[in-house]
């Protein structure tokens, strides 16, 4: 065996090593590519869904009628209550 035939099988198996490794990093960013533009449509979905449940309200429903019916908001919820720095600013100036 030349030295020329040892080191280009050295080089070989030290590219199936290097391409094993690139291929479980190219493996870990399309996982998490995949999991960024599901987590997008998951809170569009959820955006929509907060939507239409507050257009059901407008509709006439009450949220105890939509309970009832096994409907609940699920998307993002605004606070219908003030914060305790908003009440104790008004308190103050009131």
């Amino acid at each position: 065996m030349t030295a020329e035939h040892v080191i280009e099988s050295a080089e070989r198996k030290a590219r199936e090593l290097l391409d094993q490794r690139i291929e479980s990093v190219r493996a870990v960013v399309r996982a998490q590519h995949d999991t960024a533009a599901l987590r997008e449509q998951l809170a569009e979905s959820e955006r929509e869904s907060a939507r239409l449940y507050r257009a059901a309200l407008s509709d006439g429903w009450s949220e105890a009628e939509l309970k009832k019916l096994g409907i609940t908001e699920t998307g993002p919820k605004t606070s219908r209550r003030r914060s305790a720095a908003a009440s104790s600013d008004s308190e103050q100036n009131g």
